[in-house]
């Protein structure tokens, strides 16, 4: 995954000089030339940078932010196998939440996705709009989650797996028995 985003933001960074009307933004420089964000650059890897927003406590990658047309995108990159690919046909509502924290954090509202097939390599692009109910829905779910970390107790179990898959707090749910 890590390679195939890294090939993509290559050429979509080479674009513009290519002829195409699309302009890669450093994102770390976005962010320090837009102070009102309140965001933090922990790092960056690669072309993509480790952010943090204390306004929502939220820590997040960013891949990158690019001007398409004049108009300005989160770029969001997914790699996936053949399967589910193959199904792709809009963004899945587990990654519309994940960039509906972005949208929130730069307070850009329009998201470029870019999903890969893993097994040849092929690309499906969505424009994906962040919606107001999206919105309120996203930061009602930021505000249960600060509150338990607040009060210091894991949140009910999620019947949905693939969360915990990647959960550096995996651990507590299973002492929190």
């Amino acid at each position: 995954g890590t390679d195939r985003h890294d090939r993509i933001q290559k050429t979509i960074m080479s674009m513009e000089s290519m002829g195409k009307d699309c302009k890669w933004l450093n994102v770390a420089d976005y962010i320090k030339d837009h102070p009102e964000l309140d965001l933090d650059v922990i790092s960056q890897n690669g072309n993509e940078t480790h952010c943090h927003s204390k306004k929502y406590n939220l820590s997040f990658l960013c891949d990158g932010l690019i001007i398409y047309k004049g108009h300005l995108y989160i770029l969001e990159i997914k790699t996936e196998g053949l399967s589910k690919w193959l199904g792709r046909n809009c963004p899945s509502e587990y990654h519309e939440n994940q960039v509906t924290c972005y949208s929130l954090c730069f307070n850009i509202r329009d998201i470029l996705f870019v999903y890969e097939n893993r097994d040849n390599c092929v690309k499906k692009a969505f424009i994906y709009e962040v919606t107001e109910d999206r919105i309120e829905s996203v930061k009602k779910l930021i505000s249960d989650c600060n509150g338990y970390v607040d009060r210091g107790c894991t949140p009910p179990k999620t019947t949905v797996k693939y969360n915990c898959t990647y959960c550096d707090y995996k651990q507590y749910c299973k002492q929190d028995k």
